[in-house]
């Protein structure tokens, strides 16, 4: 598959998400998403206010980030 083909609507997403039905191409993709996005766990924690992240890369420059 090319890239332009990709966005024209030639790749097929035959993995659903079943809490929101976001689609996906790879079933790792869909774990992904479902550890990332669905999972109450939020090990990264801001040390300033109550913010807390799935990701440490979620936190951004705005938030100090501690196990």
């Amino acid at each position: 598959m090319t890239y332009r083909g990709s966005h024209e609507g030639g790749i097929t997403k035959p993995y659903t998400c079943g809490v929101c039905g976001k689609g996906f191409s790879r079933p790792d993709h869909l774990s992904c998403h479902v550890k990332h996005v669905h999972s109450p766990q939020r090990p990264f924690k801001c040390q300033t206010c109550t913010a807390a992240f799935a990701h440490q890369r979620q936190a951004g420059r705005t938030h100090m980030v501690a196990k």
